[in-house]
């Protein structure tokens, strides 16, 4: 591998290590921002810039491992349904494309076939004839990041597309159930 690439690829990785601690340092040391009143002020005062910055970490999301049902939770507590809906499914299959696509290029396969080789061949059979079904099942699973199916997806080599289609079913089923039984829940015990 040429020594410009694996130079640029370290950078990237880097950066990311870094966008996770900056997270987790924010949170720690500035815990008043991420206060529901905080939130919830700042939305009622600019609407589209909190749409963008929430679509932005929705698709981001999937670089930090965080399960899409936490930030679908969120949503509900910020937009209205259908905008939560919205929101969580297009940011979920973005960030799926961007996951798989960063995968390829980081040689994540090559780093997961040295560490976990056996692991991954008996992956790689089950997956063979099913990739779609059970891509299916993990995103539909409330409680994995839909984003480790993608990273497996991308070291597998299993096509984008099964991937993405996958991924789109089970968040599109997901959404649709938690949206629509948590907005009945707030609605019915008038939290929100």
């Amino acid at each position: 591998m040429n020594k410009r690439l694996k130079s640029s690829k370290r950078i990237i990785i880097g950066l990311w290590i870094m966008l996770i601690i900056t997270a987790f340092v924010g949170y720690l040391f500035f815990p008043k921002i991420f206060r529901p009143e905080t939130i919830i002020y700042f939305i009622e005062n600019n609407y589209l810039k909190a749409l963008i910055i929430f679509s932005a970490f929705v698709i981001l999301r999937g670089f930090i491992l965080i399960s899409p049902l936490i930030i679908t939770l969120a949503s509900l507590a910020i937009f209205d349904p259908l905008t939560a809906f919205l929101i969580n499914t297009i940011g979920i299959i973005i960030s799926s494309f961007l996951v798989y696509k960063a995968a390829k290029y980081l040689d994540v396969d090559d780093y997961l076939e040295i560490k976990y080789g056996k692991k991954i061949k008996k992956i790689k059979k089950s997956l063979e004839k099913k990739e779609i079904p059970i891509i299916t099942a993990w995103s539909f699973f409330p409680f994995f990041p839909t984003d480790l199916i993608v990273y497996a997806s991308a070291s597998l080599k299993i096509p984008l597309w099964k991937c993405l289609l996958g991924i789109f079913i089970g968040t599109l089923l997901i959404n649709a159930i938690s949206i629509y039984s948590l907005s009945s829940l707030l609605e019915y015990y008038k939290i929100f």
